[in-house]
């Protein structure tokens, strides 16, 4: 869905648990030739059934990042396009 420097939108065809708690590690393609990946603990916000289809849309909130992580995020959400 989307990613920001303090949360996510994610696009599902199931829903998440209500205020889940989950560790991810993302790769952040375009930071060079070798792959970045930064490891996120988020925590779900909301989540709503898609208008159309048969999807969930969920929100969620960064609440745990190391300080080179944000560095590695801000980097990426800088690029062009």
């Amino acid at each position: 869905g989307d990613l920001s420097a303090t949360g996510m939108l994610v696009i599902s065809t199931q829903a998440p648990r209500r205020e889940g708690i989950y560790q991810l590690r993302m790769e952040l393609p375009g930071l060079g030739t070798r792959a970045r990946f930064i490891e996120v603990g988020v925590q779900e916000r909301w989540h709503d059934k898609a208008p159309t289809g048969n999807q969930t849309w969920a929100g969620y909130r960064i609440i745990s990042i190391r300080d080179d992580d944000i560095a590695l995020l801000d980097a990426w959400l800088a690029l062009p396009g």
